[in-house]
């Protein structure tokens, strides 16, 4: 073989290894993105939840209290 073809297969070989590397992060960033994603979904439902408990709270307490001042006729 002559100095150029055996420059020419090394390159080939190079390009080959490059392409491997680069289909395996493209890989890694996909699931690197699955856990951002996962991650967000968590706290979001972890504020639907608060939000849910809030709003069970305040018509526990707020309820009652809406009755007594409705018997007692606004005083």
């Amino acid at each position: 073989m002559t100095p150029d073809l055996v420059s020419v297969a090394v390159l080939g070989v190079q390009i080959q290894e490059i392409a491997k590397d680069v289909a395996k992060l493209e890989k890694q960033m996909e699931d690197h993105r699955g856990e951002h994603q996962a991650a967000e979904s968590a706290r979001v439902n972890g504020r639907r939840w608060m939000a849910a408990m809030i709003v069970t709270a305040i018509a526990a307490i707020d309820g009652p209290m809406v009755t007594i001042l409705l018997a007692r006729g606004g005083r």
